[in-house]
């Protein structure tokens, strides 16, 4: 990663003694890592969170995925850039989505499928 807030935003969440360095297989896969390609096929609601300042992952290839969640896909944006949601204002704004994101779909299927436990 190579923006100019990539280092500063490892090390907000790393800490002090973090290393610069990765292995070098990761190149060998890096690249094909496309998750957003499957969307169409989830049968589960997506939460798709959009950093708009984001150097690193651009919010195009989101956008794609939420659309090709055919309604499945809830789109969140934030003005932060991609460490942003790691740390401070836009994490608790980004956790404070997911949970109720969370509550809403799991609380649905659970009316939908009670648990019943035998004694």
């Amino acid at each position: 990663m190579s923006s100019p807030d990539a280092e500063p935003g490892f090390r907000a969440i790393a800490g002090p003694t973090w290393r610069n360095e990765v292995a070098a297989r990761i190149a060998l896969s890096a690249g094909s890592y496309r998750p957003g390609l499957q969307a169409e096929r989830l049968p589960c609601p997506l939460l798709v969170q959009i950093g708009d300042r984001d150097a690193i992952a651009p919010a195009k290839p989101a956008q794609d995925a939420a659309f090709r969640a055919t309604g499945r896909a809830e789109v969140r944006t934030y003005p932060i850039g991609h460490f942003d949601v790691c740390v401070g204002e836009g994490f608790e704004r980004a956790v404070a989505d997911q949970l109720h994101f969370l509550r809403r779909h799991l609380d649905a299927r659970a009316a939908e499928h009670p648990v019943t436990h035998a004694v």
